[in-house]
């Protein structure tokens, strides 16, 4: 295992976030919830034996803290860690990934949530080419590959012993960077014929990368003053960036800016609705689907920058 080399205050921060979880590497303090995790039966059925609780508390310090050999899924509401990601660089820029989530929170899909979020991270923040995960649970797991839209590459054969002596198959999946990458577009592009993307799981960097690209078509002739707007976007897609038209060039940014003409909050639905034609910002702004603070003929702007 490649282990990577972090600056400490890394550490601390999150690695990934949705709407009902976050992404962080694990603590000491994790070790009761890791424990009920790793501790339960059922929970390890495909895998090893339950873990007695000082081999929770070894796995932990060596294999998930000192070796950064996996991800806590962190539940926002409570604080809890209820799920264990694997995560750990195989070979350059190849890692495998695997999941166990408390046997309480099954059936609520926290691992599908989760294992995209990773699977996000992995492909951006870490430049991964290929993730690939394997199991001997030919049904929940599997399902769950398919559902990650990774690939079937292969079955080895009465390769492995299950927690009870017995010889299993290994089921191997993986997902390759472009592939990746094409699930992403067509998601996006379903949001936006749809308007609904409260069905769809979406980052705000996969967000923010739609909306940049299609500001970049956007046609600023027409504008001859310079205009900054800053953006900021509430919901599951959650983040800032800025919108700048300067000396007829425009930039898009996933940043604050304080230098700016109008601050827009809104909902990502709601922008991409106006991207797409399907909703007027005038129309949009007397709705109260959009708060403007700042320049009000600044911001009507935001109508021709949307053509």
């Amino acid at each position: 295992m490649i282990s990577p080399t972090l600056d400490p205050k890394q550490e601390n921060e999150p690695l990934a976030e949705t709407e009902r979880l976050i992404l962080r590497f694990f603590r000491s303090e994790d070790e009761n919830d890791l424990h009920e995790i790793l501790g339960d039966e059922e929970t390890m059925r495909f895998s090893e034996p339950a873990f007695h609780p000082e081999q929770t508390r070894h796995f932990l310090a060596d294999f998930c803290i000192a070796k950064h050999g996996a991800i806590a899924a962190v539940q926002k509401e409570t604080g809890k860690v209820i799920g264990y990601l694997l995560f750990r660089e195989d070979s350059a820029e190849v890692y495998e990934m695997g999941w166990f989530f408390n046997r309480q929170y099954w059936g609520k899909g926290y691992a599908q949530e989760a294992c995209r979020a990773l699977l996000h991270y992995a492909f951006t923040t870490c430049r991964a080419h290929r993730v690939f995960a394997e199991t001997i649970d030919g049904d929940r797991c599997v399902r769950l590959m398919r559902r990650l839209t990774m690939k079937p590459e292969g079955v080895l054969r009465n390769h492995i012993r299950d927690n009870k002596g017995n010889w299993a198959d290994m089921i191997l999946y993986g997902i390759l960077k472009e592939e990746w990458q094409e699930e992403a577009a067509q998601k996006t592009d379903a949001c936006i014929s749809t308007f609904r993307m409260e069905e769809f799981f979406m980052t705000f960097s996969e967000f923010f990368a739609l909306v940049k690209e299609k500001l970049s078509q956007a046609d600023v002739s027409a504008i001859h003053e310079d205009v900054a707007f800053q953006f900021d976007i509430t919901g599951q897609e959650a983040g800032t960036f800025y919108v700048e038209l300067k000396g007829g060039k425009l930039s898009v940014e996933p940043y604050d800016y304080h230098d700016r003409d109008a601050r827009i909050t809104c909902s990502a639905d709601t922008l991409m609705k106006i991207a797409a034609g399907k909703l007027d910002p005038v129309a949009a702004f007397t709705l109260r689907k959009i708060k403007v603070d700042g320049k009000i003929e600044k911001a009507l702007l935001l109508k021709q920058l949307m053509k």
